[in-house]
């Protein structure tokens, strides 16, 4: 039980990051760029997350 325990953690934590390593960089990207060229709003943290997750629904990777 302690091993389940301890890997459900693990996982928390791996998608935790994840999930920082990928919204803040998006986050900052867009609102750096498309608010100046294209007059698009400014986003937060969590809508770069659902970007993300968008793009990757419309646009999967294809497994070789």
């Amino acid at each position: 039980m302690d091993k389940l325990v301890a890997g459900s953690f693990l996982v928390l934590v791996f998608l935790v990051i994840l999930a920082l390593l990928v919204g803040f960089p998006i986050m900052w990207l867009w609102n750096w760029l498309c608010p100046v060229l294209f007059k698009f709003p400014v986003i937060t943290f969590w809508q770069a997350i659902g970007l993300f997750a968008l793009i990757r629904c419309l646009f999967p990777q294809k497994v070789k």
